[in-house]
Order: structure tokens, then C-alpha cells, then sequence
């Protein structure tokens, strides 16, 4: 059976499949390049808002984008 990929993991690789830097996604969706580099190295997890904010700039699907979070 195939592992479920982490959320941290979906982020950054959508990111740079987008070929968007952290800097440039944290603008684009108006937080810090922090919190990006929080995400993506499972600090912490991005606020439902936050969430919904990153799944259309890098193109991920809400709903399966959620099931993720822990």
C-alpha cells in the first residue's frame, strides 16, 4: 500500500513544480517567507485560510489538500 505523502512535502514540491521560491509564494499569498519555510518543515501547519490560499496560488485541490492536515 502507498504511503500517504505529508503535507509539508505536497507544498513544497507544488511550489517548485510552479516555480515559485518561498519568498515569492509568501507574497503572492500575503504571509511570511517564515511561515512557508514553517510548512514545509512540518513546524507547524498553515491556518485553514492560509490553506485555501496556497491550494489555488500552487494549484492543489482544496478538499484532498485538507485530508492532510493533522
Amino acid at each position: 500500500m502507498a504511503r500517504q505523502k505529508r503535507l509539508s512535502s505536497q507544498l513544497r514540491e507544488a511550489r517548485i513544480r510552479q516555480g515559485l521560491t518561498a519568498p515569492q509564494l509568501a507574497k503572492r499569498i500575503g504571509v511570511s517567507q517564515s511561515s512557508i519555510y514553517f510548512w514545509e518543515t512540518e513546524h507547524c501547519q498553515p491556518r485553514p485560510e492560509h490553506l485555501k490560499a496556497v491550494c489555488k496560488a500552487l494549484k492543489l485541490p482544496l478538499r484532498a489538500t485538507q485530508e492532510l492536515v493533522r
